[in-house]
């Protein structure tokens, strides 16, 4: 995931100073409600209900570091 915000990082409209930690920042917003929600795995969580919090992560981070 690192090396993947790198490499946007110089070919697209991202500014990513910190491959690593913006990989954590993703991982967080696109996988932490899902995980909060059913409880780190232990309740079940309809896959309808999965797509909106990941869409919402993704365009969470990508507006963190859009480049200006």
């Amino acid at each position: 995931m690192a090396s993947a915000l790198a490499d946007r990082s110089d070919t697209a409209k991202l500014a990513v100073p910190d491959p690593e930690r913006a990989a954590v920042h993703f991982l967080r917003l696109t996988g932490g409600v899902i995980s909060d929600r059913a409880y780190r795995g232990t309740l079940p969580m309809p896959e309808e209900e999965r797509d909106e919090p990941i869409a919402s992560g993704v365009r969470a981070c990508l507006r963190g570091y859009e480049r200006r």
